[in-house]
């Protein structure tokens, strides 16, 4: 398969020997799943076979990969390998000297063992993961190494963010950048089409990329073609041969049934014999089968504990399903699945007629107790990775809040400066607002009103799988904010955020 920046061929199922009615099965099913699919791109030899995403998500919307980022970073990885610019057998303790010293850690005669290649594969000996925050790199590097490395798998973000610190220090250029003038350009990732967000130490490392579906495909189709892209070998066969192999047992990992059967570099062995994946939390999978030269590239929002599992099931059963030769077109069961794939739309929301008296709960508030926030959150109630990715200029609560109702819109102003409009028709439209993190703009509000004084909405941020429940309710003055935030991934109860706010200049 040749691979260039060129647009996707795209083709019915049955050129590339795969039945319509088998590919509107398994969607079907993936509908019936309890996750939420915001995005699935099929490919086969190289042609896109089927695509869709469900309205208010679209195919140009960068969506959170979470740790599916970690592919992007190991890749550049390859490529500074295939440029003699480091090895996996070169020791940490050489390439990270100067870090070692400007922290003043003395490394153990377990760190001086550890290799590039114990990183990528997760298996640099710790038994669990370096506390996440600003300063990752030297708590990764003060970490205790307590087995052998490369014989023990532990999962460890914090050692994925030290390969992208690497590329930097060896290119001289933050990861994105060399990514975009090595890669990008060559395999057909646009401007837009991937965001990668910076830590407080100012580098861009996983988890911190969010990209369109088609991305994360040729990305799963450049690694199908070992490598070579846009008429360049450019990141060697040897290394993608040794990237794409299991590396390490992963029996002990607690995650999904797919989780315990082996680890290559960032990336994860499947059942289905041939094919490995791209992984990220809650369902973003890139899934590539070697022996039916297929990519599978799905953004969703998976429900703990079983949800990304069924995913999984699902599209591996699917792949096996594939044949290697051209099939007759049936054209009524390839007309059903387009037909489907343009149908879909997350849930239509439920309308109610918009009160006369719903204009009084117009005004400006100011939050007196409390707090509240619409932003995405991976993880509402802690202290997590996305605050890292914050800019530090917009507030993280509300402290004001401005309400007015333009016919079949309420729009909330959070802060004098980031606007959500609430559709009360029952439509689902995308809009941007301007959030703590700016590139990733994109939402969908829809709504209604309970009563005179009691609104009900909904905000889907539509970069990432992450939807709130807002409830502002008017009591005189003040005005009573309740955010729910869905911890569906987690199998948790909503976190509940409430503040209280005084109209203003009434």
């Amino acid at each position: 398969m040749k691979l260039t920046k060129a647009p996707l061929l795209r083709t019915s199922p049955e050129k590339q020997g795969v039945s319509s009615a088998r590919v509107l099965q398994a969607l079907q099913a993936l509908d019936a799943n309890e996750n939420e699919v915001h995005g699935v791109m099929i490919a086969v030899n190289g042609c896109v076979i089927s695509e869709s995403w469900p309205r208010p998500f679209a195919p140009e919307f960068p969506h959170t990969n979470h740790s599916m980022g970690k592919s992007w970073t190991c890749t550049a990885v390859g490529i500074a390998c295939t440029k003699g610019l480091l090895s996996p057998d070169d020791l940490l303790v050489d390439l990270l000297a100067e870090e070692f010293k400007l922290y003043g850690i003395e490394p153990s005669e377990a760190m001086r063992a550890v290799k590039v290649r114990d990183v990528m594969s997760m298996s640099c000996g710790m038994t669990s993961m370096p506390h996440f925050d600003d300063c990752w790199m030297e708590n990764f590097l003060r970490f205790p190494i307590e087995k052998k490395p490369g014989t023990y798998f532990c999962y460890n973000s914090v050692g994925s963010c030290v390969l992208g610190a690497l590329v930097e220090k060896l290119t001289g250029k933050p990861i994105d950048v060399f990514l975009k003038e090595e890669l990008f350009d060559k395999i057909g990732v646009g401007d837009g089409d991937l965001v990668w967000r910076k830590f407080g130490n100012n580098v861009c490392a996983e988890p911190g990329t969010s990209s369109t579906t088609e991305a994360n495909l040729r990305l799963g189709l450049f690694y199908l073609a070992k490598g070579y892209a846009d008429g360049s070998q450019i990141v060697s066969e040897e290394w993608m041969n040794e990237a794409t192999r299991k590396q390490i047992d992963t029996t002990n990992d607690p995650g999904t049934e797919d989780a315990k059967l082996g680890y290559g570099w960032q990336l994860w062995m499947c059942q289905k014999p041939g094919v490995y994946r791209f992984d990220g939390g809650q369902g973003q999978f890139c899934l590539i089968d070697t022996e039916k030269n297929a990519v599978i590239s799905l953004h969703e929002g998976g429900v703990h504990p079983h949800g990304v599992q069924k995913t999984l099931d699902i599209l591996q059963a699917l792949l096996r399903d594939m044949t290697s030769t051209a099939m007759p077109e049936d054209s009524d069961a390839l007309c059903a699945l387009r037909a489907y794939e343009s149908s879909r739309s997350l849930p239509c929301p439920e309308i109610r007629a918009i009160p006369e008296k719903a204009c009084e709960m117009e005004g400006t508030y100011v939050v007196r107790e409390g707090h509240a926030n619409f932003w995405m959150e991976a993880f509402p109630g802690n202290v997590e990775f996305y605050h890292m990715f914050y800019d530090s200029s917009v507030a993280r609560d509300i402290q004001f809040l401005n309400l007015k109702v333009e016919k079949q819109t309420l729009v909330v102003t959070v802060n004098q400066r980031s606007v959500f409009y609430v559709a009360l028709d029952g439509t689902l439209k995308a809009e941007k607002t301007y959030q703590v993190m700016p590139d990733l703009p994109m939402t969908c509000c829809h709504g209604f009103f309970a009563d005179d004084n009691t609104v009900h909405f909904t905000v889907h941020w539509l970069n990432s799988w992450m939807a709130y429940d807002v409830t502002l309710k008017r009591d005189g003055l003040d005005l009573l904010i309740s955010v729910s935030k869905s911890m569906r991934h987690e199998g948790k109860p909503p976190v509940i955020q409430t503040a209280k706010a005084r109209k203003i200049g009434f």
